[in-house]
């Protein structure tokens, strides 16, 4: 829960209650080195992907 409310205080944002569900109940991702497209650690790795192509656009303005 701690991650989920991490996560959600860091993208300002409250996620859906069923898919709060979902990542409690089945978790952060599959195997190690392939993330489960619905993963708490894919949806931070998305945020974190479009902030810094956020960032570049903002540079060149």
């Amino acid at each position: 829960m701690e991650k989920i409310e991490h996560f959600e205080a860091t993208a300002n944002i409250e996620l859906p209650q069923d898919y709060r569900d979902f990542l409690l109940h089945i978790g952060d991702g599959a195997r190690q080195d392939r993330q489960f497209p619905l993963s708490l650690s894919h949806a931070k790795d998305c945020l974190e992907s479009s902030m810094i192509q956020v960032k570049r656009v903002f540079r060149c303005l």
